[in-house]
């Protein structure tokens, strides 16, 4: 949490001592009850379905930005939500990321080994403006979310 929040609530709770319980909330997050295994189960199978999407939708000559919009509309009219969750504070993804040439070596914004070059200077992150050319790697990493839950290790 940012240092003006920790202070303040030093200040609402004198003579107590604040301390990191995230160990504890994992462990109790690793169960997980059948109704949220369904969900992650969903999840997994909204990944599938978008996998097998992805090659009918790629056309060389199309912007990473027309691609990423087409993949992301089939996942939201699966119900997936947009956002992803991710154990670092106050650390939100979209969706996930989407690049391709040189693009995949660029990094910026995102707490993970790539972000891509983003629509514009402001959100460095995630698919641009670059045309997707012939024979050329593409990566598509974007996530499952099902009614707030994804597949193991996203946290979404």
């Amino acid at each position: 949490m940012p240092a003006n929040n920790y202070l303040r609530y030093g200040e609402l709770f004198p003579g107590h001592s604040i301390r990191d319980i995230s160990p504890l909330i994992r462990m109790v997050r690793m169960k997980k009850s059948a109704l949220e295994l369904e969900k992650i189960r969903a999840a997994g199978r909204m990944n599938d379905r978008m996998f097998g999407r992805v090659k009918e939708i790629l056309t060389e000559g199309m912007t990473e930005l027309r691609f990423a919009g087409m993949v992301e509309a089939y996942y939201r009219e699966q119900g997936h939500q947009g956002y992803l969750r991710v154990r670092s504070f106050n650390q939100e993804v979209f969706y996930g990321h989407l690049m391709s040439g040189p693009n995949l070596a660029l990094n910026g914004s995102s707490l993970g080994p790539n972000s891509g070059r983003g629509s514009n200077p402001s959100f460095p992150q995630g698919p641009g403006h670059r045309v997707i050319g012939n024979q050329e790697p593409v990566m598509v990493d974007y996530v499952g979310v099902h009614e707030g839950h994804g597949p193991p290790g996203s946290e979404g």
